[in-house]
């Protein structure tokens, strides 16, 4: 099966099972990426071509990124090859980043809202207070007080 004719295949596949444009379109990227990669090692296996792929990526890519390349890979030999991948082994992942806290303590706000200068203060106050959006305290009026 040359190129082409494997990406026809991969589009029918996803819109056989139904899954998105977004997702075909995507897969079809990776799909892409991967056989751009396996022509710079030809001579490995099929599960060491994917390893090494799945290492390049780690250093410059997040670990949701390095796992959507997997996901359509695997979706390539499962589904539209249909030839089980195997055992790809250990690969280098991507670090997931630790998750940071998504607000501050009061007392941490206060000191902040100390810092301020008085007319900053105040509309940072009255967004910490209501929960408003940046664009929905600018769009404000006097009215909507």
């Amino acid at each position: 099966m040359n190129k082409h004719e494997m990406y026809e295949q991969v589009r029918l596949v996803c819109r056989m099972r139904r899954l998105s444009r977004h997702t075909e379109e995507t897969y079809a990227g990776w799909i892409r990426r991967f056989g751009e990669h396996v022509r710079t090692c030809a001579d490995r296996t099929r599960e060491e071509r994917v390893r090494l792929f799945l290492e390049k990526l780690a250093p410059c890519s997040a670990a949701s990124t390095q796992n959507q390349a997997l996901n359509a890979i695997v979706f390539l030999y499962r589904d539209v090859i249909k030839e089980p991948l195997g055992e790809i082994g250990k690969w280098a992942r991507a670090k997931r980043p630790q998750r940071l806290p998504t607000w501050l303590a009061p007392a941490e706000m206060r000191l902040l809202l100390d810092a301020m200068p008085a007319n900053t203060r105040l509309m940072s106050e009255v967004a910490y207070g209501s929960g408003l959006r940046i664009s929905e305290l600018l769009n404000l009026r006097v009215k909507d007080v």
